[in-house]
């Protein structure tokens, strides 16, 4: 999609000069006025994505405006100024696409390990529980059993501790 943008954006410049030579006045003129808005935005290739992006915007909105919209007009450029627009308007909605698909992937990453992990963490109490029933008289598994239960309520207490700081909001005004 950058390729095509730089593309377009260089159609324009190549068809603009062709009517430096133009022997039509009212072309020669319309020629004159661009070129110094040519001038300004040709360096909008050699910039990186977003700020060619940004750049490209500010070009199309300098093209509207008028006496440039008239010498568009003129050289029967439009097609090539509806391609910059276009163009750029497609690699935006492209990068867009590339930035939300990346966020959907990684959030579903997070979810399946999370849900891998707590399965895992479900299986080992379910069984340390179980062994702790099965064989009473073992003290280890009763041992193990205590362990799980301390850090399971360790946790629930830091969760109840987080939630009550995340509430409060911290007052900034000092008494000194």
């Amino acid at each position: 999609k950058d390729e095509r943008r730089d593309k377009a954006i260089s159609r324009f410049g190549r068809r603009l000069y062709y009517f430096e030579l133009s022997e039509d006045p009212d072309e020669r003129a319309a020629f004159e006025t661009l070129e110094p808005l040519w001038i300004q935005h040709r360096d909008i290739l050699s910039m990186n994505k977003k700020n060619q992006t940004g750049s490209t915007d500010n070009f199309i909105n300098d093209l509207k405006k008028e006496p440039f919209a008239s010498a568009v007009t003129t050289l029967t450029m439009s097609p090539e100024q509806n391609a910059i627009e276009e163009t750029n308007n497609d690699f935006r909605a492209s990068e867009s696409d590339k930035r939300s698909v990346k966020t959907t992937h990684e959030n579903v990453k997070a979810k399946d390990l999370r849900k891998t992990l707590e399965s895992a963490n479900n299986n080992l109490c379910e069984y340390v529980y179980v062994m702790a029933k099965a064989y009473p008289d073992n003290a280890q598994w009763n041992k193990l059993l205590t362990v799980i239960n301390v850090i399971r309520k360790r946790y629930s207490e830091l969760l109840v501790h987080r939630q009550a700081h995340s509430k409060k909001k911290p007052d900034k005004t000092d008494d000194k």
